[in-house]
């Protein structure tokens, strides 16, 4: 695949002009994800979707939109906040106005960004999209064991902020919730192809952490 900054170019040329506005909303993004204790939620992170996007297109209605609510949608991460994901969608609608995105294709990014706050599908108009935009950010779930626990020690490593005893707390919590849901992906080829595999992952988590 092509370099970030190379897709991001490519993306933007349909409805920004400006070369300039192009580059810094660009930089924007790099330094965001590059910045220091961004283990897991980095630039890495945005390929590793990305190559989802790029496999699935043909499934995609607003293929441009996806990317977009990929490339914004972890662009604001603090261990220490929980609205992350509601200061990445209002950055992200700034930004999509500047680059002169569609209004309405943009409000739906913003929903998309929204959505992995709790990843459920919120109530309101149908997005199509949606689904495998969530299920794109978890398959990371379903990985071997292996990926999986590398997943798990990079996230550790963003939330080092926090002692042992609290971080186990949060973390069980967080496991415990995915593991109550009737399935953890919304899309049948998803669902298929990852979720039995994503259980047995956060299950044998959650024991080690016991």
């Amino acid at each position: 695949m092509e370099q970030l900054e190379d897709q991001w170019n490519a993306l933007c040329s349909a409805y920004c002009p400006d070369n300039k506005v192009v580059r810094e909303c660009w930089q924007q993004i790099e330094d965001a994800y590059r910045a220091r204790r961004r283990y897991y939620h980095n630039l890495q992170h945005l390929r590793q979707l990305l190559a989802q996007a790029d496999r699935y297109r043909s499934l995609l209605q607003d293929y441009d939109g996806i990317r977009f609510s990929i490339f914004y949608h972890d662009i604001i991460y603090s261990s220490l906040r929980k609205d992350n994901e509601l200061r990445s969608a209002t950055l992200a609608g700034k930004m999509l106005d500047k680059i002169g995105f569609p209004t309405l294709r943009a409000n739906r990014v913003l929903r998309q960004i929204r959505a992995t706050q709790q990843h459920t599908i919120p109530g309101g108009p149908a997005d199509p999209d949606l689904p495998y935009f969530l299920d794109f950010d978890l398959a990371i779930l379903g990985s071997d064991w292996d990926t999986y626990q590398n997943y798990t020690r990079q996230i550790r490593r963003e939330y080092q902020i926090y002692p042992g005893w609290m971080y186990r707390k949060g973390r069980r919590k967080v496991l415990i919730h995915f593991l109550e849901r009737s399935r953890l992906f919304f899309t049948s080829l998803y669902f298929e192809h990852y979720e039995f595999r994503a259980r047995e992952n956060l299950n044998r988590e959650l024991k080690d952490l016991e």
